[in-house]
């Protein structure tokens, strides 16, 4: 209910004179997460395949890592994207027909989780953020920026 109200209020404010239908239309599905999915897998902690990064970009309206994380959980297993994140932005980058912005996106999205993690930095998630500053970093400042 608290989803339909704030639906309702971002729409009027938007002026978008529609009502939510969350409590009577069923959401599509994002993709099969279950144990027995197959394929070949981009992120294996949360079992996300290059066709559900299609299916998010072609029929969720993705056009970013961020978008996909949203729609799949991609990059928030137990890794937090330490070795999925350049597959990812490759097979993103390849589904958005730019396959030449696979580092921009890759740069975009560790950048964004950066300043998620950065004020949580303690204990295992610190120890986990230095290594993901080791891998991806390669000499950048406090930040993923790639400008």
């Amino acid at each position: 209910m608290m989803g339909e109200i704030a639906t309702d209020l971002v729409c009027e404010k938007l002026g978008i004179n529609v009502k939510c239908s969350t409590a009577s239309a069923m959401l599509p599905p994002v993709g099969d997460f279950g144990p027995n999915k197959k394929g070949d897998f981009i992120c294996a902690c949360e079992r996300v395949t290059k066709d559900d990064i299609r299916h998010a970009v072609q029929d969720l309206g993705a056009r970013s890592l961020m978008d996909v994380r949203r729609r799949t959980r991609i990059g928030m297993g137990t890794c937090q994207g330490t070795f999925c994140i350049y597959k990812a932005s490759a097979a993103l980058a390849e589904c958005l027909g730019t396959p030449d912005k696979t580092q921009k996106i890759a740069g975009e999205y560790l950048s964004e989780r950066w300043k998620g993690m950065c004020a949580t930095g303690w204990g295992d998630t610190l120890r986990e953020m230095e290594f993901m500053q080791r891998v991806y970093k390669e000499g950048l400042p406090y930040s993923y920026d790639q400008d």
